[in-house]
């Protein structure tokens, strides 16, 4: 294995994320918070010197051709190393986090799950950890974004190829110059659906601050929230609109994106709906949320308009693995809408005024997740597709036995090693979830409640927790050995188990 390209990348990652702190510094000084300014400041000189050091270390270096053993570890260094710096910023601020709280909140907002253990009803929290919050959250989906399309896709991780990404790879190249290279495509396109997200937020009546967050969570799929929360959103018709848009946005494969903007011909039924895999995203929100509206009518005796904006808005929130989550509660004169409160929690609204038909319904929207090449987590509905028309193909195969039944995605065949992957993966994330919940569990955690944090964890969804919970467990409830566990399926969720799971194996360290 070449260490040295290995570590020059986690000092590249390591100058990006000093320069990240070096803006905080400058926002925290324009919010008046010069003690925060102190922190950020000294936060990225510590970050800007270790990562001196490994490039001026490792200089000289050519970027060549990876190989498999290389990515996974950049991967693995990467969620586990960097979160370490990122959370320097949390130390000290009056917020009572320990050195490894401060790395759980780094791994929550960079593998986009959104859940805090920083208590924001008792603590006086500044707006610029607010902000630094959601920048690394929106960094954190980007940044998914590229391990999708160079590391996971680009190495066949989990039964993907580069066909499922309509991007130039720019074979026989490393993975730096392939990063380089996607982030001068996508990086403003990213840029410029946050911008213009934001800029309707506040056009609805949202606070700045709120606004802007909701725009970088909604985009990024973090589920992070500003000092308001949702509060503001309730009944703003506008905001529900824009966030369910930016969630949606994030739901879907980046490169799409791409196309839209840098095609001659812009047409949408061309660009996204010519794609399966997003035409069964569209068609699994289309139908949660007729069964969400059906349950909030008959149940909750909501009026139509209310359930249907609730029920779609709920829909693309959780199929995007963002969280955010909107209740119908009672009113007194009828049903209104309800949302919650905690800042900087994402939806602290819970499933007490969700029919169970809808609360089943959006949790398996969360466990599907979004398109490859998205920001949102999940299993990806590409892989229950080629399950799917695999399951097809066996039941053909027992009427006719001797037939040849062959099923394509995009016009290409697959191969039956692309289909024994998918199955591997699947399995996999299945008992590692299973793991994480009996381990939440032996941590002192309801057998129930750790079966859903689990499955917020390894869905990348925090804000689940509180809303599938009724709110009986959220992130300052999570004891140490919970942080850990949890803050393992957030990890195990983000890279999709196998490149970490290929780390424990002998023949991975073997020449």
């Amino acid at each position: 294995m070449n260490f040295r390209i290995v570590l020059h990348f986690l000092g590249l990652l390591l100058i990006g994320l000093a320069a990240m702190m070096a803006l905080m510094a400058m926002a925290a000084y324009g919010f008046g918070e010069y003690e925060q300014t102190i922190r950020f400041s000294a936060s990225g000189l510590v970050t800007g010197f270790v990562a001196g050091a490994l490039m001026l270390g490792l200089r000289g270096d050519h970027d060549g051709m990876n190989g498999r053993r290389e990515m996974f570890m950049m991967l693995a260094l990467g969620w586990l190393i960097v979160p370490l710096f990122a959370g320097l910023p949390f130390l000290n601020a009056s917020l009572g986090l320990s050195v490894f709280e401060a790395w759980f909140e780094g791994v929550s907002a960079l593998t986009t799950t959104g859940i805090s253990l920083i208590d924001f009803q008792t603590r006086n929290v500044p707006d610029s950890i607010y902000l630094w919050r959601g920048f690394l959250g929106w960094v954190g989906g980007f940044c998914a974004v590229i391990m999708m399309i160079v590391f996971l896709a680009g190495s066949g991780l989990g039964g993907l190829d580069s066909s499922h990404v309509s991007f130039a790879h720019g074979e026989g190249e490393g993975v730096m110059s392939r990063s380089r290279q996607t982030i001068r495509l996508l990086g403003p396109i990213y840029a410029a659906i946050t911008i213009i997200g934001w800029a309707v937020l506040s056009l609805s009546g949202l606070p700045g601050l709120d606004s802007l967050l909701l725009a970088m969570g909604g985009i990024s799929t973090s589920g992070m929230a500003g000092p308001q929360g949702l509060a503001p959103v309730g009944g703003n018709l506008l905001a529900m609109f824009a966030i369910a848009l930016m969630c949606l946005a994030g739901t879907v494969n980046m490169t799409h994106h791409a196309r839209l903007f840098l095609s001659r011909r812009r047409t949408l039924t061309g660009i996204y709906f010519g794609e399966p895999e997003l035409s069964a995203i569209f068609a699994w929100i289309f139908g949660g949320t007729l069964i969400c509206t059906a349950g909030f009518i008959v149940f909750q005796q909501a009026g139509i308009w209310e359930a249907l904006t609730t029920a779609l808005f709920n829909m693309v929130s959780f199929a995007s693995t963002t969280g955010y989550g909107l209740t119908m509660v009672g009113t007194g004169t009828g049903v209104g809408t309800g949302v919650g409160t905690g800042a900087g929690l994402g939806a602290e609204s819970s499933v007490a005024g969700l029919p169970l038909v809808g609360a089943v319904t959006l949790g398996i929207a969360m466990v599907i997740g979004g398109a490859v090449g998205s920001t949102a987590s999940g299993i990806r509905p590409i892989r229950l597709m080629i399950l799917y028309m695999q399951g097809e193909r066996e039941l053909a195969r027992m009427v006719h036995v001797k037939s040849i039944v062959r099923f394509r995605i995009r016009g290409q065949h697959l191969q039956n090693s692309v289909v024994r992957a998918v199955s591997a993966l699947l399995l996999l994330y299945i008992l590692c979830g299973v793991a994480c919940g009996l381990g939440l569990a032996a941590a002192g955690m309801p057998v129930e409640d750790a079966m859903i944090a689990a499955l917020s964890a390894m869905t990348n969804c925090g804000p689940a927790l509180a809303f599938f919970t009724n709110g009986a467990v959220t992130g300052p409830d999570l004891e140490d050995g919970m942080q850990a566990v949890y803050a393992a399926g957030m990890i195990l969720g983000r890279v999709e188990v196998l490149a970490f799971i290929a780390l424990l194996t002998p023949q991975y360290w073997r020449r």
